[in-house]
């Protein structure tokens, strides 16, 4: 039996050997983390890419299904859950979520979060962020609750939303007693696709005047899904072309089966042009100063990194479709005409990431709207950084963020 094994597992080192050298792609000189980026980075290609090309034959969603496991099977791998933390899953206002709960000496405060996980609008279930919240948790010792929202494409936008402001409200004017939590002292919090949904709450709650939200941290989020020729896109496109790092053509599926805009191929392409923003849209004065790239760090603009985008004509088909979506600030938080009134907010992006330019726009946005905004950038970090375990770069992100929440629960307690 044992020679059985070794034959096996010579074969598998083997295949390993041979297979590898062909699917390198030299990542970025500058990245961080790099040997774990980089088997990261083959077997997302493997099998997202490789392998997804494939199931796209039947289509988007297929891709999305195919995602799904994959996550589903990587969960397996967690660690196992600590003693001194308990996890629930339960109903929260028709929306399922997970509670994790600091028991007898780890629970420090009175303090929670809602926490709103990312995936493209598609995938990604709160059990992927077991391993995060078990260090963190250990630190902050609060309660967090994870929503685990309707993903598109069965549940289109804005049902995401809808259900996390549901289970944010529940939680804020009625669940709170029974986990011990202060009411004024939640802070909700997103990682992509997440921060986007977060940040749409809060901006909810803000024009509601209603005050559950102490504090918001967006962890690499998506506040636009318009411009794809923004340097951080085109980075991608001139230093690490054909990686399975978060790639502009993903985004752009995802845009389509969360707006529910019809999911071709085609469609796809022409939003990576930009084709669909309409012309009404690209002339309005929010678009032209929100959107303009001389307002980026002058670092992002340097050739061969980055070069003007050339004008292109508006899809009238598919850009007269999306621009209910493109002037909605549920979908695109940053087009929000009046931010004013936001909680304090700590942004963090990281430099190999296509939508660091969202985080830097949307902070630029908050601060001149007078909100104390707090934005970190991990320049040498990728897009997945927050739940990338044995990272320096998301241990240094973790500790950032834990810095972030003492200080903004400490200063309202005193």
């Amino acid at each position: 039996m044992m020679e059985y094994v070794f034959d096996f597992s010579l074969f598998l080192i083997t295949i390993s050997i041979l297979i590898f050298p062909l699917l390198h792609i030299p990542l970025p000189h500058g990245i961080g983390d790099k040997s774990k980026v980089y088997i990261m980075e083959i077997s997302l290609r493997f099998f997202n890419e490789y392998l997804g090309h494939v199931v796209g034959y039947f289509g988007h969603e297929a891709r999305v299904t195919l995602a799904r496991i994959l996550t589903g099977i990587a969960t397996y791998a967690k660690p196992p859950r600590p003693r001194w933390l308990k996890i629930t899953n339960r109903v929260i206002n028709g929306v399922q979520c997970r509670i994790y709960e600091p028991l007898g000496k780890f629970k420090k405060n009175k303090n929670g979060m809602i926490f709103i996980p990312g995936g493209g609008f598609c995938f990604l279930s709160p059990e992927m962020y077991d391993s995060v919240f078990f260090s963190f948790i250990k630190r902050m010792g609060f309660v967090v609750i994870a929503v685990n929202y309707s993903k598109a494409p069965e549940a289109k936008f804005p049902t995401s939303i809808n259900e996390s402001e549901a289970v944010t409200k529940e939680f804020a004017t009625n669940l709170y007693k029974e986990y011990d939590v202060d009411p004024t002292q939640i802070c909700i919090c997103g990682d992509s696709a997440g921060g986007t949904i977060a940040t749409a709450v809060a901006q909810r709650l803000m024009r509601a005047k209603k005050t559950y939200i102490r504090t918001q941290v967006l962890i690499y989020p998506i506040t636009s899904l318009m411009d794809f020729q923004s340097p951080s896109y085109q980075r991608y496109y001139n230093e690490y072309k054909h990686t399975a790092l978060l790639h502009p053509l993903a985004m752009a599926r995802g845009v389509l089966l969360y707006s529910g805009c019809p999911t071709t191929e085609e469609n796809a392409y022409k939003i990576l042009r930009n084709q669909h923003i309409s012309d009404k849209v690209r002339e309005s004065l929010e678009y032209k100063e929100t959107f303009n790239h001389e307002n980026m760090p002058a670092e992002f603009l340097d050739k061969p990194i980055y070069y003007k985008p050339k004008e292109v004509k508006e899809d009238g088909e598919l850009s007269a479709l999306f621009e209910q979506f493109a002037l909605n600030p549920d979908f695109a938080p940053i087009m929000a005409k009046d931010l004013h009134g936001l909680p304090p907010t700590l942004i963090c992006n990281t430099g190999y990431d296509i939508i660091r330019d969202d985080g830097f726009q949307y902070a630029a946005k908050l601060k001149k709207c007078g909100v104390p905004t707090e934005h970190k950038y991990y320049e040498k970090g990728i897009h997945g950084t927050f739940n990338m375990p044995f990272s320096k770069i998301q241990k240094q992100m973790l500790n950032d963020i834990c810095d972030y929440l003492d200080k903004q629960f400490s200063t309202n307690n005193n």
